[in-house]
């Protein structure tokens, strides 16, 4: 194409080259604005052709932009027939695999995983509010959340464009996971030595799961509304917060009791649950970094 718009039409020079492609990319320039489609190549060959017969009319080779005009002709309408041929759904479908890599909605399968979160974390605040039976359906929802979180993880693997940093989603979505273990795992705890949750307890169930919605509330506006995810990162971390108030509180009244096993054990299950508050806060300080990485 080079040669036969450089050497085979006309001969060009630099002056010719340089007036033919500025007439050629004010055309093209009209055009994209105008909306109309049109084609480099077929803008850029009339121009040659222009450029060369206001030299000299006979140096032009009719001959090649016969050949060229031809093309044209023969072009369009075998387009609009193979075009035709094609049913709509089998050329969007193999022109979308070819062309077009995987979009997953990451935020969306994040969100998906918080939302298992959030019914696990309620039924941990059942079961830290008596229910025993809720432990059991802790433990389900716990490997529901482990397979949403592998979801996230694939979908970042294969994603061509993602919405934030790939590191910040996968980061997200693990600490998410671990949140949502340690609750499974303190239950556990509780059960091995025998010890039923009290009303600390209760309430630091209480703040981790409300936190837990102040984070999930965030994703779908960490690429739309970062200023809006950030606020709901801080409400999170505020939870936290009023969860190390309890915490100390309970922790100062274990030492009115002289029951050593019953300290050692309520010592443990208090600490357990301070633990899950820092991983609310580690998801919100990765929110919060994710958005000023992307500032």
């Amino acid at each position: 194409m080079v040669r036969t718009l450089g050497r085979r039409i006309y001969r060009i020079r630099s002056l010719d080259g340089l007036v033919s492609q500025g007439s050629s990319a004010a055309i093209i320039l009209v055009a994209s604005l105008a909306g109309a489609p049109v084609s480099t190549t077929d803008v850029v060959a009339p121009a040659v052709v222009g450029v060369g017969s206001g030299e000299r009319w006979r140096h032009v080779r009719w001959a090649v932009v016969g050949e060229i005009g031809l093309a044209w002709l023969v072009t369009l309408p075998g387009e609009r027939g193979a075009g035709r041929s094609v049913p709509p759904p089998v050329e969007v479908g193999w022109m979308r695999r070819w062309f077009l890599p995987e979009s997953p909605d990451l935020l969306g399968l994040l969100a998906r995983q918080g939302e298992v979160t959030i019914r696990g974390l309620v039924a941990f605040c059942a079961w830290s509010g008596g229910d025993p039976s809720q432990g059991a359906t802790l433990h389900e929802i716990e490997h529901e959340g482990d397979l949403a979180s592998r979801k996230v993880l694939i979908a970042v693997k294969g994603a061509f464009v993602t919405p934030i940093s790939p590191e910040d989603i996968y980061e997200i979505s693990e600490r998410l996971d671990a949140i949502l273990n340690a609750a499974k795992n303190l239950v556990r705890e509780a059960e091995l030595v025998g010890m039923d949750p009290d009303s600390p307890m209760a309430e630091m169930a209480d703040f981790v799961a409300l936190g837990a919605r102040d984070l999930v509330r965030a994703f779908p506006d960490l690429a739309s509304n970062p200023d809006r995810a950030t606020e709901l990162a801080d409400a999170a971390v505020r939870q936290q917060r009023a969860l190390e108030h309890v915490y100390r509180r309970a922790m100062s009244a274990l030492l009115q009791i002289e029951d050593v096993r019953e300290v050692t054990g309520r010592r443990e299950l208090y600490r357990r649950c301070a633990r899950m508050g820092d991983g609310i806060e580690g998801v919100a300080h990765r929110i919060w970094y994710a958005v000023v990485k992307e500032a």
